[in-house]
């Protein structure tokens, strides 16, 4: 009803634009938070439990524009959604280009709730849907225009693509970049036109080009690690890249984000952008090169990372200039001052950071810190001997600053009684953030005959460490201080209340567990290291037993054959002639 009510309100040109998710969109099946609930797979299972709020897949909207009166639709997929776009795919250029999944490097899927997380999953995904021309259905948002004159529409939506700036920058160097229907050159436009500086050290220069099919070769990088994590090609392509670096006029976008491969299997580089008034090594390019490639695919590093116990940017760059043997210590400390001087005079310092915050991002983690997930759960007295049930537990999310979280579980009327509760300071989605806890209050109070009581009190890590069981954690008391030590993936602790008084039922509970997260990335720096070693010494202690077990068969094979049992004969007839 309400299309109906805007198409007979439109003018025959007049085009209505809708803004909306996707409810079947890539994200939401993996595990993103829905919208406008905040919770998991709502949209994807039809919305159950409907509170008048609904998206809809692009079939559905096909219905619904079929049975409001609209005579032309035309469908835009913003990546990675279209409250905050990065780019912009028409539906036609989508479908039809084969490298259309290569504009959506970098464009990671949100969550608004959490950190989403999906791994290199994403950038496989969109190769695969690509191809079998199905990126439409599972863009996780549209833009769709509607209206009853279809030129209308293409005059309003008449690009293949459009990227919009990258807002790390300057304002005076935002620029977006397109792509018309149909034509064959690519526009750059400056959005500031006013306070355009431009210095003797950096000067940016915007020019038409011409467009390259082809695929980028930063996507073959990624896709060759993705293949083969051991980096045998990889490492192929590190050689040909330097070599190329090596046979080319310098400039500073010479970096496999501006580099098409074509059919041919040439390189074809795009986008000069910036001039410097400096002159650049091949070297100092393939730092870039491998800094800016490792910002864009830490989740497709992460396998590759593991397999070559590299933990950060820096070391993942220090490996890759190791296996061409180019580069000292030194010639990279001047590398990351060169590249440090460009990113200043380009960029947004309070926004990006320095190059040597960027070489210190780990590579096998999320960039940001996500929200704390922690759950309760109770037992009331007739169930002390049972289990702990899902059903009787509450959990809470918290995304605060402060260093001390103070979580208050306010339990359901209905429950009386409580003889035990366990708290769960981590969520498994959060156990890669935690590496220490502190847990330095436990409070529970209920209403005990029209009054609050206090049922319980415990203040100081080792009190609590005390009165409570402890599963998955343990408690450490040392010249750093109190702290408790994550162990394992479901650390708990459980504590128990004093026996009800006969003719006292207790009701309206409220616990209140103040918990902090050291969230260290020295720590699982350390841990991280400490595995590696440890996976050593275990394959080292592994060949010992090996050669072991082998050295008592062949003592075992000695001792069953006629030549040793002649020997210990020979032996025990010379120790009675002694005798």
């Amino acid at each position: 009803r309400l299309l109906q009510s805007v198409q007979e309100c439109l003018s025959k040109d007049g085009v209505a634009i809708i803004a909306i998710e996707n409810r079947t969109g890539f994200k939401y099946v993996l595990g993103a938070h829905e919208d406008h609930y905040s919770r998991r797979y709502v949209g994807v299972h039809g919305y159950p439990e409907k509170a008048g709020i609904k998206t809809y897949t692009q079939q559905e909207w096909t219905t619904l524009v079929q049975n409001s009166g609209f005579n032309s639709s035309k469908y835009l997929l913003p990546f990675p959604d279209y409250k905050l776009p990065t780019v912009i795919l028409a539906e036609e250029y989508a479908l039809n280009n084969r490298q259309a999944y290569s504009h959506l490097e970098g464009a990671l899927s949100r969550d608004y709730v959490m950190i989403l997380d999906l791994d290199a999953h994403e950038s496989i995904f969109w190769e695969a849907a690509n191809v079998n021309g199905a990126m439409p259905k599972f863009s996780n948002s549209y833009l769709i225009l509607l209206g009853d004159n279809p030129s209308a529409l293409q005059k309003i939506a008449d690009n293949d693509f459009v990227h919009f700036p990258d807002f790390k920058r300057k304002p005076q160097y935002w620029v977006i970049t397109k792509k018309r229907s149909g034509s064959n050159i690519v526009e750059k436009n400056r959005i500031e036109t006013m306070n355009s500086e431009s210095t003797a050290r950096v000067i940016q220069q915007l020019q038409d080009e011409t467009f390259i099919e082809g695929n980028l070769l930063s996507v073959e990088w990624a896709r060759s690690l993705l293949i083969d994590p051991r980096a045998s090609r990889f490492k192929q392509y590190l050689s040909e890249f330097y070599e190329y670096l090596k046979g080319s006029t310098l400039h500073i976008d010479l970096v496999p984000t501006n580099i098409i491969v074509d059919a041919q299997d040439k390189y074809r580089d795009f986008d000069k952008e910036w001039q410097l008034d400096v002159s650049l090594k091949p070297e100092y390019l393939l730092f870039r090169a491998l800094l800016l490639f490792a910002m864009r695919h830490k989740p497709t590093l992460r396998e590759f990372a593991r397999l070559h116990s590299i933990f950060t940017i820096k070391e993942f760059i220090q490996f890759c200039f190791n296996q061409l043997q180019v580069a000292s210590k030194k010639d990279l400390s001047v590398y990351i001052a060169q590249e440090d001087e460009f990113q200043s005079l380009v960029n947004r310092c309070e926004v990006n950071g320095g190059v040597t915050e960027q070489l210190d991002i780990r590579i096998n983690e999320p960039a940001l810190v996500g929200p704390v997930y922690a759950r309760l759960y109770w037992k009331q007295s007739a169930q002390s001997f049972q289990a702990y049930r899902e059903e009787d537990s509450l959990p809470i999310e918290i995304f605060s600053e402060e260093e001390i979280l103070k979580m208050v579980f306010e339990l359901p009327s209905h429950v009386t009684n409580i003889s035990h509760f366990r708290f769960d300071p981590c969520d498994v989605r959060s156990m890669r953030d935690i590496g220490f806890l502190k847990i330095p209050y436990v409070r529970v109070e209920a209403t005990d005959q029209d009054e609050r009581r206090e049922i319980l009190f415990i203040q100081g890590n080792e009190q609590v460490a005390a009165q409570g069981v402890l599963s998955g954690i343990v408690f450490s008391k040392a010249s750093y201080g109190e702290i408790f030590a994550v162990v394992h993936n479901n650390p708990e602790i459980e504590f128990q209340l004093d026996a009800i008084q006969p003719g006292h039922n207790l009701y309206n509970y409220k616990i209140e567990v103040h918990c902090t997260h050291v969230r260290s990335p020295e720590y699982q720096l350390a841990r991280d290291r400490f595995l590696v070693q440890e996976e050593i010494l275990n394959k080292r202690l592994s060949q010992l037993e090996n050669e072991r077990k082998l050295l008592q068969q062949e003592i075992s094979l000695m001792k069953a054959s006629k030549v040793w049992k002649w020997g210990q004969r020979c032996k025990s007839i010379l120790g009675r002639r002694e005798v």
